[in-house]
């Protein structure tokens, strides 16, 4: 009896070496990690943060089955409130499901209200969830936290704030990586709603390769993280929202990724996808807001965006075509392609901006910082270039003004019916297109500002009478080709900023122009009658193509031969200038000595090289060539 007795005390110590009882239940295991099997167990857990102040620091919680919960109001665990007990260990979900119920909780309620350089991973949390600010997972993710491969399935309605995964990033490097949301997400949420993340407020944070699939309903409302507050900077990557996302406010954005910088902070976004459909007054696919430092990685959009009253866009690589009755504005990295469709609000463009067709209200404004690129399209509005801008013009149709203020802006193609204004340092140059500028003002080219500039080497100037084209300065005024209406246009009003020939075109009963070589030989070449009114040197005239050279004018060359005053017929072989590189062999009369020398002449200029070569070696001799 008594070795009975001993054998069974033995036993009774055993299982005691091997496991620690807590309340209900609780118990860590002889691999030093706590175990939740059951409900009890879990609010057991819960108990010993909230209650008996243990942060589990350093300490390992896995789950080892589904647990259902929802009969019962769940606490959640930990407490965001300054001093309150955050949970600090490691808590692995084993890819188990937790299914609860939370109602009108009042702060950060979730799985975890508030954790502090912990681990939450592998858990799916269902049921519903409801309150003021609240999230399937974590309530608030303090400093150091990592919230990984975690899925929300419940029903998450705030009448705060609302996200399926974290209330509030609130502590600096807090990662949350590989999470789902696959539940509905939002209710009223005047802050915001989201699948994953509704608050970042800290520095450093990484959501990435995240999903949601969820509807997402709030005044403001975003597939991944709705806003980036205070001092948030971090990096938003690999994130693909497919759900419906709606802001029910007609102030508050939508998004398919981040929605909102409250303060311009630093953010990455970052081969992103958004899939789904993004309705509200304003709208974007990728993010509304505009970010200091956006990644020029590949964010894309194959969702619809519903916007009634303001668009942005801020993915790399987007393309509009149809109506669009709102504001829209391009942001720094992003790349727009606007290829048709009819746009009645006004564009702000700060990344790139291709407009390859398309019509835009006279009513509002076309702004460009950055680089925008016009090969066509209807403008009734202005299109103005700011201090950083450059601005293309390959063609389209612009009815009014075209204006750069301290950027760079180039015409080369397009119809112009309004004024080209160059102002504060403003650099124009027009290398194409036609001008016709109806207006009844004064200043048709008009250069403001010591430093702006309106340079001219070709382009069609029509309808233009002389005393409307006076640009303020007409020293910063260089004109070196083009087709104008009229001799006193260039003559008086443009003087000493024409350089090079110029020349009277006539054709029928029309009578231009034409400054610059380039301008006078298109003319003639066609079968118009050119007088040259001013010297200098034209090239490019055909063979056979008559031209006349009023007298009185100075030096002329005409293909490089020098041309006198009356009328001129190009030769069918002319003479090149002296100017001009030229090719003279000849060989000695020992040519058909083999290895005997060789010579030929190579002109440069009104010198010539000639070349001895020989089977030694070459010998290179200059001589001054005779006319």
């Amino acid at each position: 009896m008594k070795k009975l007795l001993a054998t069974i005390l033995a036993l009774v110590l055993a299982l005691g070496l091997c496991s620690v009882s807590w309340a209900a239940g609780l118990t860590t295991e002889t691999d030093g990690v706590y175990h939740i099997k059951s409900g009890e167990e879990l609010l057991a857990f819960a108990k010993m943060v909230n209650d008996d102040s243990k942060t589990f620091e350093g300490e390992k919680v896995v789950l080892d089955n589904d647990i259902d919960i929802s009969t019962q109001e769940w606490t959640p665990i930990g407490e965001r409130k300054t001093g309150g007990i955050k949970f600090k260990g490691t808590f692995d979900g084993q890819n188990k499901t937790i299914t609860l119920k939370i109602t009108n909780c009042t702060d950060y309620g979730a799985l975890f209200e508030a954790i502090e350089g912990a681990t939450v991973q592998n858990v799916t949390v269902a049921g519903t969830v409801s309150g003021a600010s609240v999230a399937g997972v974590v309530g608030q993710a303090g400093a150091g936290s990592k919230i990984i491969n975690c899925t929300n399935k419940a029903s998450v309605t705030g009448s705060s704030k609302a996200a399926g995964v974290v209330v509030k990033i609130e502590g600096n490097g807090v990662e949350v990586i590989g999470c789902k949301n696959e539940g509905s997400i939002g209710d009223e949420a005047p802050n915001g709603a989201a699948g994953i993340v509704t608050y970042a407020e800290s520095a450093n944070f990484i959501v990435k390769n995240c999903t949601n699939s969820g509807s997402i309903s709030g005044k403001g409302a975003s597939g991944i993280v709705y806003n980036v507050s205070d001092d948030g900077t971090g990096v938003v990557e690999s994130c693909v929202n497919t759900g419906a996302v709606k802001s029910t406010s007609d102030s508050n954005a939508a998004a398919g990724i981040v929605a909102v910088n409250s303060k311009g902070n630093e953010l990455t976004i970052k081969d992103c996808r958004n899939e789904g459909k993004i309705e509200g007054s304003l709208c974007s696919a990728i993010s509304y807001n505009e970010f200091s430092n956006v990644s020029s990685a590949p964010n894309t959009n194959s969702g619809e965006i519903a916007a009634t009253k303001s668009r942005s866009i801020s993915e790399s690589e987007a393309t509009l075509d149809g109506n669009c009755a709102l504001n829209l504005t391009v942001h720094p990295y992003a790349v727009l392609k606007i290829s048709s469709g009819s746009y009645t609000g006004s564009i702000e463009n700060k990344g790139s901006l291709t407009v390859n067709g398309g019509t835009f209200d006279a009513n509002k404004n076309f702004i460009n910082h950055n680089k925008l690129v016009i090969n066509s399209g209807t403008f009734e509005r202005g299109v103005r270039t700011t201090e950083d801008g450059e601005t293309t013009i390959n063609g389209g149709e612009l009815e009014t003004d075209v204006t750069t203020e301290g950027g760079k802006l180039t015409i080369a193609g397009g119809i112009f019916g309004g004024e080209v204004h160059a102002k504060d340092g403003g650099k124009v140059e027009i290398k194409g297109g036609k001008f016709t500028f109806n207006t009844t003002t004064n200043e048709v080219i008009d250069i403001q500002g010591d430093t702006s500039a309106v340079t001219i080497s070709n382009g069609e100037f029509a309808q233009v009478s002389a005393a409307r084209f006076c640009p303020h300065n007409e020293n910063q005024l260089t004109v070196t080709g083009g087709i104008f209406t009229s001799e006193e246009m260039v003559t008086k009003l443009m003087g000493d900023a024409v350089n090079g020939p110029c020349a009277t075109v006539v054709d029928g009963q029309n009578t231009m122009y034409a400054v610059g070589s380039a301008a006078i030989a298109s003319a003639a070449n066609s079968g118009k009658k050119v007088t040259v009114t001013k010297g200098g040197e034209i090239t490019g005239i055909n063979a056979n193509v008559k031209i006349t050279v009023a007298d009185g004018v100075g030096d002329v060359t005409v293909n490089g031969e020098k041309v006198s005053s009356g009328e001129y017929t190009v030769p069918e072989e002319q003479k090149p200038s002296n100017n001009y590189y030229y090719y003279s062999p000849s060989t000695t009369t020992t040519d058909t000595t083999k290895g005997s020398p060789k010579t030929f002449d190579a002109g440069i200029g009104i010198y010539a090289l000639t070349a001895v070569l020989s089977v030694t070696g070459m010998a290179w001799t200059a001589k001054k060539r005779e006319n």
